[in-house]
């Protein structure tokens, strides 16, 4: 069983703070590289599982114990985790360089890697055979929809792996998708930097486009003139609202956040970033929008009304530990986190609800257990044996 290695709160706080390739100096001199990230996520039955950008996915439970051995993932680099099936059987789908892999839930055992066809992009030119960066488990759990590296969609049969249908939705990679369950639609954004509304039940098909930046949203919040891509996207179930957040060709120029009416695409709300954004995670409890950016900051929203709120969010919040944001899970706390006088990481009446964690994950071989401002646990990974940049 893989030992996990251990930093102390000082240690990541320090890390934190760092410019980037000093942090990444700094950890692969103690063999904790930067190009450890984790972008896939995702939470079953108190057990969290984390894919690595280093081929390997891992099962920790709320202490930070291994769960089983690292799973190869076939795929690379993981980009996308998700939870299929029923409880009786439980399957993990994971998306990465390679396409998209199905292994049991518990152990990852049976691992099953598809890969997609290359398809040309509308010039002409081709891809090579796409990488999986989003997955979204539909209702029944028999099948999966698939963003693809190569602006396609596609709906993969979970049994067998097979492409059932798909559709041309962008011209560059899709970078994240989500369902609106009421509506029946499915909104995708893409490195393009548009968003796509599509109608995926019986004829597979685009039924509308939505501008990520257009000249009032970069007149209103005083955005740089240069090409944006769209890398994250929340639609509510009934298709009312569209959040979408990105950033730009140049990671200096920040990020930006907006919300619209999906009816007619106006700007309910807009707001400028500091860092690229890659994360919207709704947290339907606490009827908050939750967005997560390359500077490790955690921000909320209001959920359900983008007016209550406008352009100033409920709260913003670093996460010690993480330079970087990429992927996010608010949950409802864990057994293993239930109120105990013997349990350091217990939760308090004062927590989030006292009910509710977030757990952020990022580049950095670890993910970070919060409820409202405090540190539960940090939950490490072991990571390979990778040489400092020179």
């Amino acid at each position: 069983m893989a030992q996990f290695e251990k930093l102390s709160f000082q240690e990541l706080a320090r890390f934190a703070q760092l410019p980037q390739d000093e942090y990444a100096r700094q950890i692969c001199a103690q063999r904790k590289v930067e190009e450890s990230s984790v972008f896939g996520m995702c939470l079953h039955d108190d057990v969290l599982a984390m894919g690595t950008t280093f081929d390997q996915i891992f099962r920790l439970d709320m202490h930070g114990r291994a769960i089983g051995e690292p799973q190869p993932s076939q795929l690379g680099r993981v980009y996308a985790l998700a939870v299929a099936g029923d409880r009786t059987k439980p399957i993990l789908c994971a998306g990465g360089d390679k396409g998209i892999a199905f292994s049991n839930w518990s152990d990852g055992t049976h691992c099953r890697l598809h890969q997609s066809p290359a398809t040309q992009y509308p010039d002409g030119s081709f891809p090579p055979p796409p990488e999986c960066n989003a997955l979204v488990v539909e209702a029944g759990g028999t099948s999966v929809l698939c963003g693809d590296g190569d602006g396609r969609i596609r709906r993969r049969d979970i049994e067998t792996g097979k492409i059932t249908d798909e559709v041309q939705a962008h011209s560059d990679m899709i970078l994240a998708l989500c369902h609106a369950s009421e509506a029946h639609v499915t909104a995708s954004c893409s490195e393009d930097g548009t968003c796509k509304l599509l109608d995926l039940r019986d004829s597979a098909k685009v039924v509308k486009e939505v501008p990520g930046i257009d000249d009032a949203f970069r007149k209103a919040c005083n955005l740089p003139d240069e090409k944006h891509w769209c890398g994250a996207v929340h639609i509510d179930a009934h298709c009312n609202w569209i959040s979408l957040a990105g950033g730009f060709a140049e990671c200096e120029s920040g990020g930006w956040f907006c919300t619209r009416y999906a009816q007619t695409g106006e700007i309910v709300r807009s707001y400028k970033s500091s860092a690229s954004i890659r994360c919207l995670e709704a947290d339907e409890r606490n009827n908050e929008l939750l967005m997560a950016s390359d500077c490790a900051f955690v921000t909320g929203w209001n959920l359900r009304d983008p007016h209550a709120d406008k352009n100033k969010p409920r709260f913003r919040r670093k996460i010690d530990g993480l330079p970087a944001v990429y992927t996010l899970i608010a949950a409802d706390a864990p057994s293993a986190l239930a109120q105990n006088a013997d349990n350091d990481l217990a939760m308090s009446d004062d927590d989030f609800g006292a009910d509710r964690i977030l757990i952020s994950a990022g580049a950095a071989p670890h993910a970070v257990v919060t409820a409202k401002d405090r540190v539960l646990a940090y939950l490490q990974l072991p990571v390979p044996d990778i040489k400092p940049p020179v």
